[in-house]
């Protein structure tokens, strides 16, 4: 299985306060808070995150452990979105 999400690090998050993308079927949506240090991350399927009813979110310390974390989850989700499983 193809890793999709290996390039997410503690630096990458740090480009925008809050950053929305996508992987196939998946969206995404990154919300840092410089303050507390964390990353709330969350995923979902519809056009945009304000109207999607399927958000599935997570919390995250931002930092190198944190950053591991949220990878192995984003994968996870890409796996049950995308693929099925």
């Amino acid at each position: 299985m193809e890793r999709k999400f290996d390039y997410l690090t503690p630096r990458w998050l740090g480009r925008a306060h809050i950053y929305h993308g996508e992987q196939d079927a998946m969206r995404y949506r990154f919300v840092m808070d410089g303050k507390e240090k964390k990353v709330e991350a969350s995923v979902y399927t519809k056009v945009c995150f304000e109207q999607a009813d399927d958000v599935v979110s997570e919390v995250f310390s931002w930092d190198e452990e944190g950053t591991a974390a949220l990878r192995d989850w984003m994968q996870q989700q890409y796996e049950r979105i995308c693929e099925g499983s």
